[in-house]
C-alpha cells in the first residue's frame, strides 16, 4: 500500500513537529511552500496524499491544490487553514476538489486520522481507476475486433488510417494523439453497423435508395452514439460524429457547424481519408495532393498543409526522430517504447522491452507505480520533433507486451 504522505507549509517549525511525530507510521515528506511541492511530486514517486496550508505566500492553498487534482488526480488532496470561514472551505472542495478540510490549530490526533483516511480513499481511487482503464482497453480491443471479424479490409486501411494520422499529429504536437489513434481505429464503425444489404451496395458501387442514403446519413451518429457510454471517450465519439463532414459544412450529419468548429481530429480524418482513398494501396505523393478536388471547400487548408509537409517534405519527416532517454514514470507519454524491461524495486518485470506505451497502458503504469514503485529512471526511446510548422498552432494501439504482477 502506497503511505507517501507530503506535507506543504510555509511554517517550519510545523512541519518539523509533525515530521517527527508521523515519519515512523507513514512515508512522511515536507516541502516548504507550493513552488518546492510541485517540484517534489513531479520528481520523487507519486504520493497517496497531500496535506496543504492555505495561507501561503505566493501560491495559496487552493490554487496549488487545484494544480495537483489536474496533474495527479488519484492523489488524495486535504486543505490546512486557520480562516475557519465557510467561503474557503467551499471554495477548496470546489476547486481544488479537496477530500477532508481541517482548521488551525488542528490536533495530530485529527491529522493521522485524516490522513488514514485519505490513505484509504487513495487505494479505493488507484483501484477504481485500474478497473477503469483495463475496462475501457478491453472496450476498445473488442470493437477492434469485431470490425476487423466483419470487415478486413476496412480494417486493414483503418491501420493505414491511423499510421498517417499519428504521424502527423506529433508533427503538430497536437494535445489529443490518443483520442486520434482511437477514433482513427474505430473509423469504420459508422459503416460497419449499417445493415448488410447496404454494405454490399457501397462495396459494390450500386446506387442506394432514398432511405437507404438517410440510414448512411445516420451511421456517424450511430457510431458516436455507441462510444459516448464508454468512459473517457467523449472526445473520441466527437470525432466520430463528425468524421464525414467536410470543413465547408457538406456532408454528415446535416448540422449547421463547419470551418474550425468542427473538432481538429474529425477534419484531420477527413482530409486522410479522402487522401488515401485516392492513393490506393500506394502511398500518399504529390500526385495524391494534385487529385484533391481543386475547388473545393470541404478540407481544412491548413491541416492539408501540414499533411502535405509531413508526407512529402523530407525535413518534415526528418524532424520526427528517435530519441533515448531515461525518465521518471510520471513523464512518460503515449507512444514511448520501452528499451529495456520495467521491474519494481524487487525485480518484477511490469512491462517488456519493445511495448509502445498506449494510453490505456500508461494508466496502468502509473496506478501499478502507486502501490508497488518501478525502479526510476527507465530507459525509453520517443518520437520528438525538432522542427514544426506554423500549422502546429492548430488545434490503433495494439496491446503492449504488459505485465502487471
Amino acid at each position: 500500500m502506497n503511505k507517501r504522505v507530503l506535507f506543504v507549509d510555509d511554517d517550519t517549525r510545523i512541519l518539523s513537529a509533525f515530521r517527527r511525530r508521523l515519519r515512523k507510521n507513514y512515508d512522511f515528506h515536507v516541502a516548504e511552500g507550493a513552488e518546492e511541492a510541485l517540484h517534489e511530486l513531479a520528481c520523487e514517486n507519486p504520493f497517496a496524499v497531500v496535506i496543504s496550508d492555505q495561507q501561503m505566500p505566493g501560491m495559496k492553498g487552493i490554487e496549488f491544490l487545484k494544480i495537483v487534482m489536474e496533474r495527479y488526480p488519484s492523489t488524495v488532496r486535504i486543505m490546512l487553514t486557520g480562516n475557519a470561514d465557510r467561503e474557503t472551505a467551499v471554495a477548496s472542495v470546489n476547486e481544488s476538489g479537496v477530500f477532508r478540510y481541517l482548521n488551525k490549530p488542528c490536533s495530530l490526533e485529527a491529522i493521522v486520522n485524516a490522513v488514514d483516511d485519505g490513505l484509504a480513499e487513495h487505494k479505493l481511487l488507484a483501484g477504481r481507476q485500474n478497473l477503469l482503464e483495463g475496462t475501457l482497453a478491453g472496450s476498445i480491443k473488442l470493437i477492434s475486433q469485431m470490425i476487423a471479424n466483419c470487415d478486413p479490409d476496412a480494417s486493414k486501411k483503418a491501420k493505414k488510417l491511423h499510421r498517417h494520422a499519428h504521424n502527423i499529429a506529433l508533427y503538430m504536437k497536437s494535445e489529443k494523439v490518443w483520442e486520434l489513434d482511437v477514433a482513427a481505429c474505430l473509423s469504420p464503425l459508422a459503416t460497419i453497423m449499417l445493415p448488410p444489404t447496404i454494405r454490399l451496395k457501397i462495396a459494390a458501387g450500386s446506387s442506394l435508395s432514398p432511405q437507404e442514403k438517410l440510414t448512411v446519413a445516420k451511421g456517424p451518429e450511430t457510431a458516436q452514439k455507441l462510444i459516448l457510454n464508454m468512459p473517457r471517450m467523449k472526445d473520441v465519439a466527437e470525432t466520430l460524429l463528425y468524421i464525414e463532414k467536410g470543413f465547408d459544412g457538406s456532408g454528415a450529419p446535416h448540422a449547421d457547424i463547419c470551418g474550425h468548429n468542427i473538432p481538429l481530429n474529425a477534419r484531420l480524418l477527413y482530409l486522410l481519408r479522402a487522401l488515401l482513398e485516392i492513393a490506393g494501396d500506394g502511398p500518399i505523393t504529390s500526385d495524391t495532393f494534385a487529385d484533391l478536388p481543386s475547388d473545393s471547400n470541404c478540407f481544412d487548408p491548413d491541416l492539408v498543409q501540414a499533411a502535405r509537409a509531413c508526407c512529402l517534405n523530407p525535413s518534415a519527416n526528418a524532424a520526427l526522430k528517435l530519441k533515448e532517454m531515461q525518465i521518471d514514470i510520471v513523464a512518460l507519454k503515449t507512444g514511448d517504447k520501452a528499451v529495456e524491461d520495467f521491474k519494481t524495486r524487487s525485480g518484477n518485470k511490469v512491462l517488456s522491452a519493445g511495448a509502445e506505451l498506449t494510453a490505456a497502458t500508461l494508466e496502468k503504469i502509473r496506478t501499478f507505480h502507486e502501490t508497488r514503485p518501478i525502479a526510476q529512471p527507465v530507459r525509453i526511446t520517443r518520437k520528438v520533433s525538432e522542427t514544426v510548422s506554423d500549422v502546429s498552432r492548430v488545434a490503433q494501439p495494439e496491446d503492449s507486451q504488459v505485465v502487471l504482477l
